[in-house]
Order: structure tokens, then C-alpha cells, then sequence
């Protein structure tokens, strides 16, 4: 069931997302390669911290904002691609847990750990996707395929050399 769900998550990211690219947007001011910065915060970007917490802090370039993005199903880059984000302090991946909550865990590349993304991040388990509540603190939402809430934009830095 679980592998269904998922598969509908990935097919809703495809029809939401269209013919978008990752990393399309506009562009950050100081983000380093590996950040992932919201759209609604502008300066902010995702980090993950030892205790399992995923937040919005300050770009600052620091290893805790930085993100690996192994493709897990797909084509790397190209839309409907299912991706994990692993933080490079931590080590840990970014997880969408089932009542909505956005945490950090071991890396396990489940469905819960598995992302779909454009300039949305729509976990592939609960077909939902990352807001920035506030400056702080992050959910998961119902996606808004008209792309009026700036708080599920996501925009990855360039990736670096």
C-alpha cells in the first residue's frame, strides 16, 4: 500500500510541477552550493540539527543548511525524479512524518524519506508538501499546484564545483 501511495505522490508532484526544473526561481543572495532556501523567507534556509530537528535558519553556509540529494528513483534532475536529502552535518535524511510534521532521521530511504521536487518538495509517502510555517518551523501541507503560497517554494542553490 505504502509503494502505491508513494507511486501517487510522485504522479501528483508530475502533474503539479509540469514542466518545471529543479533549482528554477529566482535567485538566492548568498546561498552556498547545497542549501535549499523558502521562497516566503528570503534569506532562510533549510537546516537539520543532532536532535532530529529539520528549521529554517539564517543562510549561512554552514555543513547544518547543506544537503546531499541522492536520486533514489529517476533520472537525476528531470521531473517526477524521487530524491532523499541528507543533511552533511548530521548525516541524517529529511523525513516527512504521517501527521505532518518535517524531521531529520537516520537515513533509510523509505518512502518517508523520499522527495519529488521542482520548486515544490512533495514527500512521496504522504503525497503532501514542506511549508515554511513561519521562520521556523516547517509542515507539511496539501500542495498548491497554483503555486500562490511562496512558503512551498523551494529553491536549491547551483550546485558547486
Amino acid at each position: 500500500m505504502r509503494a502505491a501511495r508513494g507511486r501517487g505522490a510522485a504522479a501528483l508532484l508530475a502533474a503539479v510541477v509540469g514542466g518545471l526544473l529543479a533549482g528554477a526561481g529566482p535567485a538566492a543572495a548568498s546561498v552556498t552550493p547545497g542549501e535549499w532556501w523558502n521562497g516566503a523567507y528570503e534569506g532562510y534556509c533549510l537546516a537539520g540539527d543532532d536532535a532530529g530537528r529539520a528549521f529554517l535558519g539564517e543562510c549561512d553556509g554552514t555543513p547544518n543548511q547543506r544537503w546531499n540529494s541522492p536520486t533514489l528513483e529517476g533520472e537525476p534532475g528531470s521531473v517526477g525524479a524521487v530524491f532523499a536529502m541528507q543533511n552533511k552535518a548530521t548525516g541524517e535524511c529529511l523525513t516527512g512524518a504521517a501527521d505532518g510534521g518535517v524531521t531529520t532521521a537516520a537515513c533509510t530511504y523509505d518512502d518517508t524519506q523520499g522527495w519529488v521536487g521542482g520548486s515544490l518538495l512533495v514527500n512521496r509517502a504522504t503525497g503532501l508538501c514542506v511549508a515554511a510555517e513561519s521562520p521556523t518551523e516547517l509542515r507539511q501541507v496539501t500542495c498548491d499546484p497554483e503555486y500562490l503560497h511562496d512558503d512551498q517554494r523551494w529553491y536549491p542553490a547551483e550546485v558547486g564545483p
